[in-house]
């Protein structure tokens, strides 16, 4: 599946998105989008370092410019989900679940039987799309994410919710 289109409303009126998957052609287009939603955004050069065969890397596009990726690793029967961001304007349009989607598709076709990644326990809008698409919380890890500086200086960190999705690959429904 090189790429698919769905709608969205946008401003009240319906867009298509269209996700597909991306190279590293895009990998400049990405990292500004990784800049754009992340405190600590990965570099172009540590983004190219991930494209490998076992990564998955979607881009989303709305009214033909790049508003969100999603980035897996696969290794045997798991993958991670390693990034996924929607920028600011484009959020609650159901992006990121569009994204999540093809990705589970993607990676369900390549056998992969479970999708692990892993949120900051404060971010309450990204533990609710996965609560919603599916993902369970199978573990907790403390002082995971560098929190900013504080006025007085001083760092913290916050804990991360490991989560889970398992998937349906095509040898498991072979097997039903």
């Amino acid at each position: 599946m090189s790429s698919t289109t769905t709608e969205t409303r946008v401003h009240g009126a319906w867009e298509k998105v269209h996700v597909r998957r991306a190279d590293a052609a895009d990998v400049a287009t990405v990292a500004r989008l990784d800049a754009a939603c992340f405190e600590r955004p990965w570099s172009t050069q540590e983004l190219l370092s991930l494209l490998t065969g076992d990564t998955l890397l979607l881009i989303a596009e709305l009214q033909g410019g790049a508003v969100g990726y999603c980035l897996a690793r696969q290794v045997l029967e798991t993958a991670d989900l390693l990034r996924i961001a929607v920028c600011r304007e484009a959020r609650r349009k159901g992006i990121a679940r569009q994204l999540l989607t093809r990705t589970r598709v993607d990676l369900e076709r390549q056998n992969c039987e479970t999708l692990i990644l892993e949120v900051s326990e404060s971010n309450r809008p990204a533990r609710e799309l996965y609560t919603r698409f599916g993902f369970t919380v199978v573990g907790r890890r403390e002082n995971y994410y560098p929190t900013s500086r504080t006025g007085s200086g001083s760092t913290g960190a916050t804990a991360a919710l490991v989560m889970s999705l398992r998937l349906a690959t095509t040898e498991s429904a072979e097997c039903s």
